[in-house]
C-alpha cells in the first residue's frame, strides 16, 4: 500500500468516526431531551392527581356529592340539588321512552298497512 492510499484510508476512517460520533452524541441529547418530557409529563399528572383528590376530600368533608352530568363531567352538588338534578333526568328519560314507544307503535302500524296493500295489489294482478 502506499502513503497516498493510507492517508486517504486514514482520512476516510477519521470521517466515518467522526459521522458515528456526531450520530452517538445526537442520540443522547435526544434521549435525554426525552427524559426530561417525560418527567415533566409525570410531574404534571401527579400535579393533576394532587388536585383532584384534594378537591375530592374538600367536597367530602362539606358533604357534598359527585354528580355527573350530561356531558360526563363531575360536579360536586349539595344533596339537595343532585336529588333534584336526578328527579329531572329521570323524568325526562321517562318522557323519552314514552315517545319512543309510541313512535315504535306508529311505525309498525305503517309497516302493516303497507304490508297489507301491496298484498291486495298482488292479489289483484293475480286475479287478473
Amino acid at each position: 500500500m502506499t502513503e497516498q492510499e493510507r492517508e486517504t484510508l486514514a482520512r476516510q476512517t477519521l470521517l466515518q468516526l467522526e459521522e458515528d460520533h456526531a450520530r452517538r452524541v445526537a442520540r443522547i441529547s435526544t434521549v435525554t431531551r426525552e427524559e426530561e418530557v417525560r418527567k415533566a409529563s409525570d410531574a404534571e399528572r401527579e400535579r393533576a392527581r394532587l388536585v383532584l383528590e384534594t378537591r375530592q376530600r374538600f367536597y367530602e368533608e362539606r358533604g357534598y356529592v359527585s354528580y355527573t352530568n350530561s356531558r360526563g363531567e363531575i360536579e360536586w352538588l349539595l344533596p339537595d340539588e343532585a336529588a333534584r338534578r336526578i328527579r329531572r333526568r329521570e323524568r325526562h328519560n321517562r318522557h323519552l321512552a314514552q315517545t319512543s314507544e309510541a313512535r315504535r307503535r306508529w311505525i309498525l302500524l305503517g309497516v302493516t298497512l303497507v304490508c297489507f296493500a301491496l298484498g291486495a295489489v298482488g292479489l289483484l294482478v293475480l286475479t287478473r
